[in-house]
């Protein structure tokens, strides 16, 4: 009998904390004003705020530059406050704490936590996410 009880505890913390060991809270609700929490690194290099380094070389009296800006960062587990969100076209638009908007196309229900707490615990326990940004963009969560 008591054997028992204890495989129902178990299986109760199991149901709980889920079977990867990452707790789960409540599910992220995706309307405007609420706070999203992205488990994955954001770069952009079209979002820089960063001054734009500049190399010229002149050959012959023909210059060529090259510019480039260091890309804009926003670090995994930033608070993003979501503006829309349209389900019929999988896209998610959010802005970060210094009004840059982020754009997330695609299924990236597995990587948005509503808090912080809980994003830093699916990052420990699944820390690899390949985010790349599209021509439009916009962030797109590829497969491992």
């Amino acid at each position: 009998m008591a054997n028992g009880r204890l495989l129902i505890g178990a299986l109760l913390v199991l149901l709980e904390t889920g079977f990867d060991g990452a707790a789960r809270g409540e599910p992220v609700r995706l309307e405007a004003g609420n706070a999203v929490f992205v488990s994955a690194r954001l770069e952009s290099t079209r979002k820089s705020f960063g001054p734009t380094v500049v190399a010229k070389v002149s050959y012959e009296n023909v210059g060529v530059a090259a510019q480039h800006a260091p890309p804009y960062i926003v670090e995994p587990c930033s608070a993003l406050q979501i503006t829309k969100y349209n389900s019929k076209q999988e896209l998610l638009k959010t802005k970060d704490a210094r009004g840059v908007r982020h754009t997330f196309e695609g299924d990236w229900v597995g990587r948005l936590h509503s808090t912080e707490q809980e994003c830093r615990e699916y990052l420990a326990a699944h820390p690899f996410a390949r985010v790349t940004e599209n021509r439009n963009l916009r962030y797109e969560l590829q497969n491992p």
